[in-house]
């Protein structure tokens, strides 16, 4: 919510509101985004421009698609093709890229670029940081801070700020950043790898899961289901049918056709029964659950069940 707007569509046009429910940019338009910048793409006639916060028009509307890039840079498609513009409608970036991707972390300084239908990298000059010869990219963050590149039906982890890759190309895949961690995949097995590239949990996983939840992972070995911590650390031992994090401190556990809740130091702190639970966690300090004698109802963190019925 920059500039203090909220998007809004009324009869199918797009606007933006204040807090206040003012509608300060008129809905006009057949489509739109956010501000960011200072400026909100807005299509108009079948064309995309850009207006700033009086309405103002900024990128006049003769572009097929258009997204605002940090660092005055607009990522704009003309005649099929990809470029950079900046607020004053100067092309910094030629129109001759299939793809080119807008969103990076302000701290990047490689931008994937896509032509001839190999991806590359280029700096925001337009030089070429790295050549195009890559089959496919991927983000692996949500802040656009580190990438993947597939070469040969492998992938790398490349580190756009220090602009090397951190990784040969000897992943099946390369998951997104969390903990200061990456699932990795390697010969249909799964493990883990830091921010330098180095391999913290071997690929010896059945199946992980991609994100850390309050410092562990949910991991299978030998068809058991158990738990690791960010340093590799078993720290569930591999007994159970299926595990469920949840952000409790608590996770849901099944073994021998009974379900039950576990601590993260799997010490039990419901007593495993025939019941199934939906969501698989705790919410405000409570869990519906099923059994085939009482049907829904829900239970609180020590078990006890609840008189609320749904």
């Amino acid at each position: 919510m920059e500039e203090g707007f909220f998007e809004v569509k009324r009869d199918g046009k797009h606007g933006h509101i204040d807090i206040c429910g003012n509608e300060v940019i008129p809905c006009i338009y057949e489509d739109g985004a956010f501000f960011s910048e200072g400026i909100a793409p807005e299509k108009l006639n079948n064309k995309w421009g850009c207006i700033d916060s009086k309405n103002n028009i900024i990128i006049p509307f003769e572009y097929e698609d258009l997204s605002v890039c940090s660092n005055n840079r607009i990522c704009a498609k003309k005649n099929g093709l990809w470029g950079w513009i900046n607020k004053n409608n100067d092309v910094i970036v030629d129109f001759k890229y299939q793809d080119l991707v807008s969103y990076a972390s302000r701290y990047c300084n490689a931008f994937p670029a896509k032509i001839n239908n190999k991806w590359g990298l280029i700096d925001k000059t337009g030089s070429v940081v790295e050549n195009f010869v890559y089959d496919e990219f991927e983000y692996c963050s949500e802040t656009g801070r580190y990438y993947a590149f597939k070469k040969k039906k492998h992938f790398a982890l490349y580190d756009p700020v220090k602009l090397k890759f951190l990784t040969d190309f000897i992943y099946n895949e390369i998951g997104d950043f969390s903990y200061n961690h990456f699932r990795i995949k390697k010969n249909r097995k799964y493990g883990y790898i830091d921010i330098f590239g180095e391999i913290i949990v071997e690929p010896i996983y059945q199946d992980a899961e991609e994100y850390f939840s309050e410092g562990i992972a949910i991991v299978k070995l030998k068809n058991k289901y158990g738990a690791i911590n960010t340093s590799g650390n078993v720290v569930i031992p591999f007994e159970y049918k299926s595990l469920f994090t949840s952000h409790d401190g608590m996770l849901l556990a099944r073994k021998n056709l009974k379900e039950g809740f576990i601590d993260r130091k799997n010490n039990i702190i419901i007593p495993f029964g025939k019941f199934s639970c939906f969501p698989k966690s705790f919410s405000s300090g409570f869990v519906n659950v099923w059994t085939m004698k009482d049907g829904d109802f829900y239970i609180n963190r020590k078990g006890e069940k609840l008189e609320i019925k749904l």
